[in-house]
Formats: C-alpha cells, structure tokens, sequence
C-alpha cells in the first residue's frame, strides 16, 4: 500500500524470512546490537506508526525513535506477560507531548462492526499473495508444556498452535 515496512525480530532466520518472503524493505535483530540504535538506521526520518505487542525496551526504543505526529497502537505487552508487576510504559512522556505522538490500545473487540470486512480484505490479500501468514502447528496434548514457552523465547516459527491430537 505504499509504505516502507521495518520488523522486528529474533534471529537472522526469522529476520530473513520478513524480507525475503514476507516482503518488508527491512527486518531488525533485537536480539543483537542497540534496538534504538538500528531504529534509527532503519527510518531515518523517523517511525510513523510502529504497531506493538512486544512493551517494554522494545516500546521504548519505538517511542525515542518516533516521528512528529507519529501514532503507535498496542496490541500487546508480551515483554511482560510473566512478570508479578505491572508493566511499565514509556520512561519519558513528555516525548508523546512535543512530537504530537498518539498511542492507543487495540484489541479486536473494540472493531467487531468491521470484523467481515477486515475479513474479506485478508482473506483476498493471502490469496493473491499481497501478505504471508506462517504458522507452526504442533499436536497433541502432551506438546504444551514443550510449546507454551515459546511464545516467549522466540523459537517458534509463525502462529504458534497446539492441537488436540
């Protein structure tokens, strides 16, 4: 649709695959060097919208890397998801206030009277290929307790599922 697309992920594998397959100008490996620091190079001019269900240093690097008027929406907070303590928000908000930045919670809810349409829209996309979907199925019962933890260690390979045989 017109914009450049910067990811972020763990490993060059994964890193890889966002460029290659999946199309994205760039992918970074937050799992090696300064995630600000590679922000910066990778939008130079700044993010306009950063889309995250990550939180923590990952929400933090998006924030100081901002454009004017950039938007951030949050989906998620997974950085955090294990911790006994709430999970803590940008250090300085008084970057939100001078850059004009707008940061809004999203949860699939919140847009049920666009669910069919939004529908329709990735279903025809997947078809003629405009965006890829990977998912890694795992079966049985018995592969949870294997599986659940990477959702949080990164050795997952896509949408992580379990099945019930």
């Amino acid at each position: 649709m017109g914009a450049r697309s910067v990811g972020i992920a763990g490993g060059p594998a994964k890193c890889a695959w966002l460029v290659s397959e999946c199309g994205l100008d760039a992918a970074i490996d937050y799992k090696t060097g300064n995630l600000r620091d590679q922000l910066e190079k990778a939008c130079p001019a700044g993010i306009d919208v950063f889309f995250d269900n990550v939180g923590g240093d990952t929400l933090q690097a998006a924030v100081d890397t901002m454009a004017r008027f950039g938007r951030i929406v949050l989906c998620g907070q997974i950085s955090g998801y294990t911790d006994s303590v709430p999970i803590p928000g940008p250090e300085n908000m008084m970057r939100l206030i001078y850059g004009g930045i707008t940061m809004q919670g999203f949860l699939l809810e919140h847009f049920e009277d666009d669910l069919a349409e939004g529908w329709h829209h990735l279903q025809s996309w997947l078809r003629n290929g405009s965006i890829v979907h990977r998912e890694d199925v795992r079966a049985g019962f018995a592969a949870i307790p294997e599986s659940f933890p990477a959702l949080f260690d990164g050795t997952n390979a896509g949408t992580l599922m379990v099945t019930a045989d």
